[in-house]
């Protein structure tokens, strides 16, 4: 139906995208070629943000390397599925208030956590 073609272009650009962000990490290592500056809060406190590690994880991810990707960032690695399903099911009917905030609670604990030293807390630093 005509109703379907704008839903159709958007669902043609995300895939164009996404395989281009795949290219990217699949091609630069950013251990050689950093994509991004290095993380602030990393540089100014010694702690790991949420983020730290991301980059470097979805490059792992690219080349299919799931157990370093987690290492690296699991909060990120988790997060692309839930990602995706948030993108599609938005649009079939309203989330829920409360989804985010449970996904700010869950990126808060995940950037305290990983920052704990004792094991096991210390395999989600990056």
């Amino acid at each position: 139906s005509i109703g379907s073609i704008p839903a159709l272009r958007h669902a043609i650009l995300a895939a164009v995208g996404v395989c281009a962000a795949w290219m990217l990490f699949f091609v630069i290592d950013p251990v050689k070629q950093p994509l991004l500056p290095a993380c602030l809060f990393h540089s100014f406190t010694g702690l790991y943000c949420p983020g730290c590690g991301a980059t470097r994880a979805l490059h792992e991810l690219a080349h299919g390397n799931l157990t370093a990707a987690l290492r690296l960032n699991a909060l990120v690695v988790l997060g692309l599925p839930l990602g995706l399903a948030i993108a599609v099911f938005r649009r079939r009917r309203d989330l829920p208030s409360w989804w985010l905030r449970l996904l700010l609670v869950c990126f808060a604990l995940f950037g305290i956590t990983r920052n704990i030293r004792p094991f096991p807390f210390t395999i989600l630093a990056p």
